[in-house]
């Protein structure tokens, strides 16, 4: 979960750089299309100050250009040309960031899951459940100290599944998830990966570390 909100935010920070420093590039090429539009005008009207012939290299153009009109309005529609190129690659860039955010967002998926329901049926396989945690329970003052995540079902109704944490576990699940089990994994649609065990008569999954909980939302 961590590493999902930290890559939309590197997502949305990198679209905010390359904004701005595309903006910033655009700004100046714009200034200097500018200038030199001034520039031929200028020449236009009446050559460069002191009558200067215009095939003559002007001291106000830039380092590199030449200053006859001619040679101007070549180089005004080459940067015209760039900004559009610019522009053009500025938004397929942010395009694609966006669509890396939204990726970045998406809640992963669990190929092959079975419901609360199938569970049973699967006692004595590995196998995947996806339910929402309906109800939750840490018994610090029980044996082994369980952490009791029903899914589908609360805990009175024998049609529920469990996801259980031992108290050896705990630790783990309280930084990968960062809080508590009981609080943090309430209400949330999450797919739990394991051997499924029978306990009395329904089923239930014991939780030894976080690759074996995936949070769906």
């Amino acid at each position: 979960m961590k590493r999902s909100a930290e890559s939309a935010l590197l997502g949305a920070e990198g679209q905010g750089v390359v904004g701005k420093e595309g903006r910033e590039m655009r700004k100046q090429k714009t200034l200097l299309v500018a200038s030199l539009v001034l520039l031929l005008v200028g020449m236009s009207l009446g050559g460069c100050k002191g009558g200067r012939d215009v095939s003559t290299p002007c001291p106000t153009c830039p380092p590199g250009i030449e200053c006859s009109p001619s040679a101007l309005e070549g180089t005004v529609v080459m940067l015209e040309t760039e900004v559009v190129t610019l522009e053009t690659a500025l938004v397929t860039c942010q395009t694609a960031l966006a669509t890396c955010e939204a990726a970045a967002e998406e809640p992963p998926d669990c190929d092959g899951a079975i419901s609360c329901e199938e569970a049973k049926a699967s006692i004595g396989e590995i196998g995947t459940v996806r339910g929402k945690i309906v109800d939750t329970h840490y018994a610090s003052d029980s044996s082994g100290q369980p952490t009791f995540l029903n899914l589908c079902y609360p805990y009175e109704d024998p049609r529920r599944f469990t996801a259980l944490i031992w108290g050896e576990d705990r630790q783990e699940f309280i930084d990968c998830l960062g809080g508590l089990p009981e609080n943090v994994l309430l209400n949330r649609e999450v797919c739990v990966n394991g051997l499924i065990e029978p306990y009395e008569d329904r089923a239930e999954i014991i939780l030894r570390d976080c690759d074996q909980l995936t949070v769906l939302q």
